[in-house]
């Protein structure tokens, strides 16, 4: 413990990285926030250095990750594809062959996507979406995507549980 008190590092100031793991850049964020290079800029000077992006429609992600791209200071997008359309979307996306449909077209564009979400595991007390049933992807596990669960506390468990 002394040696690291007194040693190269000593007084020094670390600045932890933050990772974003929540950014939606839906169509209402298009209308207070244009472009997405404004958003990768703000999110560089907040000290962001990576973020997880969804948006409905896709296209706001696409978006991001081309801005990262553009720029040498902007954070790292790793995107997620969000399955709905609509907002109506959210209960039934799973069961759509449309829904999946968009999916695989989104992965045909060679972006890079990590991951589906978000999704509603169950019914949150905070917004009131979901269903439960959206739990386990055969699409996510045979393309090896991450899954963004949007849940409760007690969803959590039963996704932990599953």
């Amino acid at each position: 413990m002394l040696a690291l008190l007194n040693g190269p590092l000593a007084g020094a100031q670390l600045t932890p990285e933050l990772f974003d793991v929540h950014l939606h850049y839906n169509d209402e964020a298009h209308q207070r926030v244009s472009g997405s290079g404004r958003v990768a800029s703000s999110s560089h000077a907040s000290g962001v250095t990576a973020l997880v992006a969804t948006s409905r429609p896709n296209d706001g992600t696409r978006a991001l990750v081309a801005a990262a791209r553009e720029s040498p200071v902007a954070p790292r997008v790793v995107p997620f594809i969000r399955p709905y359309r609509t907002h109506a979307d959210r209960d039934t996306w799973f069961n759509d062959p449309e829904i999946h449909a968009l999916i695989e077209a989104e992965l045909a564009r060679g972006i890079g996507y990590r991951g589906i979400g978000e999704f509603h595991v169950a019914r949150c007390s905070r917004c009131g979406h979901g269903t439960g049933r959206e739990d386990r992807s055969p699409l996510a596990v045979a393309r090896d995507l991450w899954l963004h669960a949007h849940c409760d506390e007690a969803a959590l468990a039963a996704l932990l549980r599953a």
